[in-house]
This record gives structure tokens, C-alpha cells and sequence, in this order.
């Protein structure tokens, strides 16, 4: 998931992908699976660096219940 909103990526210049909501739902969904892999510190490492504003209160509350786990 990671790589969809990468710079680098060959998805880079795709419409969805100038979006922050966007990017930001890409951080959630990547953090949940990465909550399901344990690998915990980097799922944390990576909500702590979203801008939480940019969410709606429903993404919000997901990416808060993944950083609960």
C-alpha cells in the first residue's frame, strides 16, 4: 500500500493520488496490516505522522482504534 502513494511510484501522477485524504486512508489501511503483522513500532511510527485533520471523523476513529491495538 505503501508503494500506491510512494513519489516514486508509478501511480504518483494518478488523480487520487494528489489527494491528502487519500494518502492519509493509504496510512491507515498500510498501519492495520502492519498492527496484523506485529510489527507495531512502524504501524504507530507511520499514524503518528498523519495529519489527523485531514481525516473524516469515520477514518479518524479507524486510525485511532488501529493505534489502540
Amino acid at each position: 500500500l505503501l508503494e500506491l502513494i510512494s513519489p516514486d511510484s508509478k501511480w504518483a501522477e494518478h488523480v487520487d493520488n494528489q489527494s491528502v485524504l487519500f494518502q492519509n486512508i493509504v496510512h491507515v489501511n498500510a498501519a492495520a496490516m502492519m498492527v496484523t503483522n506485529g510489527q507495531f513500532k512502524d504501524a504507530i511510527d507511520l499514524l503518528n505522522r498523519l495529519d489527523r485533520e485531514e481525516l473524516t471523523p469515520y477514518w479518524r476513529n479507524i486510525g485511532d482504534l488501529v493505534h489502540y491495538i
